[in-house]
C-alpha cells in the first residue's frame, strides 16, 4: 500500500515529523511526496525560500501538469493520496486542475483535518454573499473568484468533474459539517481523530511533563503566528501588516502586562517566523522556537491572536488574553481574531486603543474559561477515541 502526500510547499523536517513518515513506514506503507509548489506557488516561492528543505528520492517536484498526470496514472492503484492542498476549504482556480486529474485517473484521496479553527459565518445565499462583498468594497476580481468557487462546488456536489474525498479524518468542527453538507457527503465517510496539537500534548504528558525551572514558573506566553511575515500571505496575495509597527505595539502591550501581572512575557515563535533582522524584536524579549507546548504548560497566562496553538492553553486550562491591533482591524484580519475569542467565550482587545488597559482586569486567574470544554471537543479532540494519535488512527483505518 502506498500513501502519497500532496503538498503546496516544499517540506521541511517539521513536516516530516508532523506527517509521521517513519511511523507510517514502520506500518508497512510506502511514502511518497508530490511537491506541487512550482505548479501552484511559483512566484511565492521566490520570496519565501526555506533553508532546510528536505530532499530525497521519495519526493517528486513537478514542473508541469503533464508530468503530474503521468505520475497519478502510474500510482493510482493501491494508493491513497493525502490532500494537504486545501483540506476542508473550497477548491479554487489555483488547485482545481489537480483534483480534475485525480478524478480522471480514479485516484482515491483522503482529507486529514487535524487542526481546525472556528469559521466565520457568511450569508447563506450566493446573492447575499455577493452583496456583502460589494458592501466591503471587494474588487470585481474577488467576486469573480467567489463565483468560480461556487461553480466548482456545484460540480462537486453533482459528482461532475471533481472527485469527492474517499475518507475524511477530522474533529467534529463546524467546517467539517459545512463541508459534508455542501457536498452531500455521508457522515459514514468521516473518521474521528484528535488534532495534531493533541498529539503533541500527549507526547509531552507521556514524557513525564518535563521539569520546569524556577525562571519558567512565572511567565506569560505569547503564541506568535508570524502575523507580519507568514508565507501564506504571499501565496494568497494578502497585504501583510507593517512589521515594525506591529512589533512596537506588541512590545508596548507586553511592557504593561508585565507591570500589571508581575509575569515575564516569553515569545513562543511560529515555525515560519524569522525575527533575525530585528535585534530587539518584541522589545528584546526571549524568543523560543519549537517549544510551544512546554512553554504553555509552564506558563501562568497566554496571549494570542487567532492560532491553532491555543489548543495547548485550553488543554492546560490557562487563562487567555486575545488581542488585535488597529491595522489588523483595517485590513480585515481582526474578523478571525474576534471569531476565535468568541469561540473561547472571550472578547478580543484592541491594544491600539490608548485606554485598552482600563477595560480589563489583570487578575488573570479570574478570567472566564467556561467555553474551554466546548472548544476542546470541537477543535482539539474527539470524544470516546482514547489517546490514539492521528497517524495511528489513520494507519489502522487505511489498513482495514
Amino acid at each position: 500500500m502506498r500513501i502519497i502526500f500532496l503538498v503546496r510547499w516544499p517540506i521541511t523536517p517539521r513536516e516530516v515529523q508532523k506527517f509521521s513518515f517513519e511511523y507510517l513506514r514502520s506500518q508497512g506503507y510506502e511514502i511518497l511526496v508530490f511537491d506541487l509548489s512550482k505548479l501552484l506557488n511559483r512566484q511565492a516561492l521566490l520570496s519565501h525560500i526555506s533553508p532546510d528543505v528536505v530532499r530525497g528520492e521519495y519526493i517528486t517536484i513537478f514542473e508541469s501538469y503533464s508530468e503530474l498526470k503521468k505520475k497519478v496514472r502510474e500510482h493510482s492503484a493501491r494508493t491513497f493520496f493525502v490532500d494537504y492542498l486545501v483540506g476542508l476549504s473550497d477548491l479554487d482556480m489555483r488547485v482545481e486542475r489537480v483534483f480534475r486529474i485525480l478524478r480522471k485517473y480514479g485516484a482515491k484521496y483522503i482529507i486529514i483535518s487535524a487542526g481546525a479553527l472556528p469559521i466565520l459565518s457568511w450569508p447563506s445565499t450566493i446573492g447575499n454573499r455577493i452583496k456583502m462583498l460589494i458592501k466591503k468594497n471587494s474588487s470585481p476580481k474577488k467576486v469573480f473568484h467567489y463565483l468560480i468557487r461556487k461553480f466548482i462546488l456545484w460540480c462537486t456536489r453533482h459528482r461532475f468533474l471533481y472527485p469527492l474525498p474517499y475518507k475524511i479524518f477530522s474533529t467534529d468542527s463546524e467546517i467539517l459539517t459545512r463541508f459534508i453538507t455542501q457536498r452531500n457527503i455521508s457522515r459514514s465517510s468521516v473518521i474521528p481523530i484528535h488534532s495534531l496539537d493533541y498529539d503533541a500534548y500527549l507526547r509531552y504528558q507521556n514524557n513525564g511533563s518535563l521539569s520546569v525551572t524556577k525562571d519558567r514558573q512565572k511567565i506569560c506566553v505569547f503564541l506568535d503566528e508570524a502575523a507580519a511575515q507568514h508565507r501564506d500571505s504571499s501565496l494568497l496575495k494578502i497585504k501583510t501588516i507593517d512589521e515594525k509597527k506591529y512589533l512596537e505595539e506588541m512590545s508596548q502591550m507586553f511592557d504593561l502586562v508585565e507591570i500589571k501581572t508581575g509575569l515575564k512575557v516569553v515569545i513562543a515563535s511560529h515555525p515560519y517566523s524569522n525575527y533575525e533582522n530585528y535585534s530587539l524584536a518584541f522589545g528584546g524579549r526571549e524568543i523560543i522556537k519549537g517549544k510551544t507546548v512546554e512553554l504553555v504548560a509552564a506558563s501562568s497566562m497566554v496571549i494570542m491572536h487567532a492560532t491553532t496553538s491555543v489548543s495547548y492553553a485550553v488543554l492546560f486550562d490557562k487563562p487567555i488574553m486575545v488581542v488585535k491591533t488597529a491595522e489588523m482591524i483595517k485590513k480585515g484580519f481582526s474578523d478571525y481574531v474576534d471569531m476565535m475569542a468568541a469561540a473561547l467565550g472571550l472578547k478580543a482587545i484592541n491594544i491600539s486603543d490608548p485606554r485598552w488597559s482600563e477595560h480589563i482586569s489583570f487578575r488573570y486567574d479570574t478570567w472566564p474559561r467556561s467555553r474551554y470544554e466546548d472548544y476542546q471537543f470541537k477543535y482539539v479532540k474527539s470524544p470516546h477515541l482514547g489517546e490514539k494519535g492521528v497517524w495511528e488512527v489513520f494507519a489502522d483505518r487505511v489498513t482495514s
